[in-house]
């Protein structure tokens, strides 16, 4: 998870309502979808008031904008990111035990996507995140089983042009590299 997603103004909150999205996503809903999330939205009570959006928790945001998103019928790539996005921010929070449910929710979407053939190709990223999120919730040893085969394959994206293509798959070449390393040596530790 980079950048923007791992800063807390990524997901702005409404003080008056509490609608909570992504910050690029805050002035696109679909107009068929307001009313129902209007709805949800009545049920969202705060136990104070905030004078600023970003006082309000990262993971209680997050919360809002789960429920909002799967009102807009969210595809399983976004989900995967979207719970991994929470997992860091329960982490920051250093609530532990809800960082893992929602690693463990991406790791469920990301086994999705590897096999969905949509996403021909593109396993070595899917592998990487299922390691990721493997080594996250304490599974170092399937981790690197996940690392090692993700290693053995070239990312491939025919949607995409191919220097983008390559630069991605050199990316996550040197990731997976760097990943290997630093649970092997946290495991000698």
């Amino acid at each position: 998870v980079y950048w923007p997603l791992t800063d807390d103004p990524s997901v702005y909150c409404c003080l008056k309502c509490h609608f909570s999205t992504y910050m690029w996503d805050f002035d696109s809903i679909p107009e068929n979808k307001v009313d129902t999330i209007r709805k949800f939205l009545t049920t969202v009570k705060f136990d104070k008031k905030y004078k600023d959006y970003l006082d309000i928790p990262m993971t209680t945001r997050l919360k809002i904008a789960e429920n909002v998103y799967k009102m807009l019928e969210q595809d399983n790539e976004f989900w995967c990111k979207f719970y991994r996005v929470q997992g860091y921010h329960y982490d920051q929070e250093k609530n532990k035990e809800k960082a893992k449910e929602s690693r463990l929710k991406s790791l469920d979407y990301s086994r999705l996507l590897l096999s969905d053939s949509v996403y021909f190709g593109q396993e070595k990223e899917f592998l990487f995140i299922i390691a990721a999120m493997n080594n996250f919730i304490g599974q170092m040893d399937s981790a690197l089983i996940y690392l090692d085969k993700a290693s053995s394959l070239t990312y491939v994206n025919k949607n995409w042009k191919e220097e983008n293509v390559k630069g991605l798959d050199e990316y996550l070449t040197d990731l997976i590299k760097q990943y290997k390393e630093f649970i092997r040596k946290e495991d000698e530790e």
